[in-house]
């Protein structure tokens, strides 16, 4: 082997072990933006059922505000849902595997190891690159599902506060 193909190896490995490590600290990244929005959103929804149970009655008298209510305070709760899922823990491949290393590769040569480590490495980042995805996925639609929500209940608060239903009228 000429030294051009050890380099050559040796490049191809470091850039397969910067994109390892990058989609490693994505995981990170993914995973603190789904538990602040799951946290986030929590705490709206507990102030808006908090307030809506003190006027239940008001918003059970109106079909508009019910369906309002009700599907704003849905989506919020599909939120949470979809921000959890993207949270939760996940086995993730971590390689090269030391002890594998230590009773198989110690003695073979310095390209072969590297080879045979480099591609366990590609295997492992295209795993994590579709879990990362899988999560963004779910961080998006936590996101489209807050925006729904708040909307709804935005047009809930529109026909509460434009006297739709006033307070006389409950319990006819």
């Amino acid at each position: 082997m000429s030294q051009d193909d050890v380099e050559r190896d040796k490049l191809i490995f470091d850039l397969i072990k910067g994109r390892y490590d990058s989609e490693l600290e994505k995981i990170d990244s993914l995973d603190a933006k789904a538990g602040s929005l799951a946290g986030f959103v929590s705490i709206l929804t507990g102030l808006i059922f908090g307030s809506g149970s003190f006027q239940l009655e008001i918003i059970t008298s109106s079909y508009f505000l019910s369906i309002a209510y009700f599907l704003g305070s849905a989506f919020l709760l599909g939120s949470i849902i979809c921000a959890m899922h993207a949270y939760k823990i996940r086995n993730f491949q971590i390689v090269p595997d030391v002890d594998r290393l230590l009773k198989k590769y110690v003695n073979r040569p310095y390209l072969d190891v590297l080879q045979i480590t480099g591609a366990t490495m590609k295997e492992a980042v295209e795993d994590i690159e579709g879990k990362n995805s899988n999560k963004a996925d779910y961080i998006n639609a936590a996101w489209y599902l807050l925006l729904f929500g708040l909307t709804v209940i935005f047009i809930y608060l529109l026909l509460y506060a434009s006297g739709w239903v006033t307070t006389a009228n409950v319990g006819r």
